[in-house]
């Protein structure tokens, strides 16, 4: 039920926050700000709800996750934004959504991150889907023991997203792509090679600031290059690009049964700094086409 609540919400958010900027030239810093607050309560709530489960159990926890929503829902009441021209229905949804999968296609920069994301989507967050088993069998720990490590990805994460709010243009972003694949690989594969539990925290902290700086790039090249009626069928397959997730942890978790969550992480690792190479590689391609 989470995941069809989140197939509807996901993109017309995205779509949501290109119209609150209301600007393009500070779209990537409006996007990142919205980065910096999802990943300051990542930061915080894992080291919380390790204390709140150890001391009351997780019922206690998703009660008052689910009062936190009451938050969100006031935030909403309260947006106000101009009424926008609707565009008039020409053809059948599936049309519709055919014509937004081709333009994407056609569409060099857009194809390049929708072939990105989705590995990292599947590969880039093996830490966390292996982090109760790295707390609890490699370092003996419990639940405080788990929430420090999904802190210590929130905290890489939100340090990534404090970077990129200071960002003046969109240029480069495409190289911070690159960078984000790399860091968050070579988190995963030290964290594969050592058993140090505060050594564990800084490959938590590289690979939640290696997705970060993949995934919040992403979302602003992805926004800067669509055409406006075009806007929420692409951010929609960027939502299904990041959503491979579930399948990733699918997939990572009978590879650390089979071969160990070492192994896991290490393989995983080895995917992400492949995916920055060949993404660098495409991206040079296509500059000296253009270029030329």
């Amino acid at each position: 039920m989470q995941g069809f609540i989140n197939a509807l919400d996901w993109p017309a958010r995205q779509a949501l926050t290109f119209r609150l900027a209301g600007d393009r030239a500070v779209l990537d810093n409006v996007i990142a700000l919205n980065s910096i607050t999802f990943n300051l309560c990542r930061l915080i709530g894992p080291a919380i709800g390790g204390f709140l489960i150890a001391a009351w159990g997780p019922g206690v926890v998703f009660a008052l996750d689910a009062l936190s929503y009451l938050a969100v829902l006031a935030a909403l009441a309260a947006v106000r934004l101009t009424p926008q021209t609707k565009r008039p229905k020409t053809a059948h949804p599936l049309a519709e959504l055919r014509d937004g999968a081709r333009y994407a296609w056609g569409h060099p920069t857009i194809r390049r991150v929708l072939c990105v994301v989705p590995m990292i989507g599947l590969a880039g967050f093996a830490h966390t889907i292996l982090a109760p088993v790295f707390a609890r069998d490699l370092f003996g720990g419990d639940a405080r023991t788990l929430g420090f490590l999904l802190s210590a990805t929130g905290a890489g994460s939100l340090l990534a997203g404090v970077g990129l709010s200071v960002r003046r243009s969109t240029a480069g972003l495409a190289k911070v792509v690159v960078w984000g694949a790399l860091i968050g690989g070579a988190g995963l594969a030290v964290m594969a090679s050592h058993s140090s539990l505060f050594l564990a925290l800084l490959c938590y902290g590289a690979a939640g600031g290696g997705a970060a700086l993949v995934m919040v790039p992403s979302n602003t090249i992805l926004q800067s290059s669509v055409d406006d009626d075009k806007r929420g069928r692409v951010m929609a397959l960027f939502t299904m690009a990041q959503s491979l997730y579930p399948l990733g942890s699918l997939m990572i978790g009978a590879m650390a049964e089979a071969a160990g969550p070492k192994v896991a992480v290490a393989v995983c690792g080895a995917v992400c700094m492949t995916t920055a190479v060949v993404f660098w590689q495409a991206s040079g391609r296509s500059a000296e086409q253009n270029s030329g």
